[in-house]
């Protein structure tokens, strides 16, 4: 996968499937630039939005974790678990 995002790397599903990938195996920091820039390609799904928010919030980046939450909950409120994050980034980011 990480082939197919150097050889097309405008490619916002890619980017956002390998960001996923690597969140899903802990690897949050290297995880931030790959759904960073699938989201800026404007990849309009809001699980990206959610695995955004979780590398964020385990790498103690409350307030930036709460704005991604935030924004995969806009795209899904049917998903309880992104507000339910989203007051939990609230909560941190204010101790």
């Amino acid at each position: 996968l990480k082939r197919l995002v150097t050889l097309a790397p405008r490619v916002a599903a890619f980017q956002c499937q390998l960001g996923s990938l690597l969140v899903n195996d802990r690897r949050w920091q290297e995880a931030l630039p790959y759904l960073y820039r699938g989201l800026m390609a404007g990849f309009p799904d809001a699980e990206p939005h959610g695995k955004l928010g979780l590398a964020l919030w385990n790498l103690k980046r409350y307030q930036e974790a709460e704005s991604a939450f935030k924004r995969a909950a806009q795209r899904n409120s049917s998903e309880p678990s992104y507000e339910q994050w989203r007051q939990r980034c609230a909560l941190a980011s204010s101790s």
